[in-house]
């Protein structure tokens, strides 16, 4: 039990590294086409 509750939590900021990673390059992206754009 306490392992798995272990890798539970390593997952979650795993995901959490990940939603980061892929929201600041989106962002990037977006702020790059709006500059671009005006």
């Amino acid at each position: 039990m306490q392992k798995s509750c272990k890798t539970n939590d390593y997952d979650r900021v795993m995901n959490l590294e990940k939603a980061f990673v892929v929201g600041k390059k989106g962002f990037d992206e977006f702020i790059n086409s709006y500059y671009k754009k005006s």
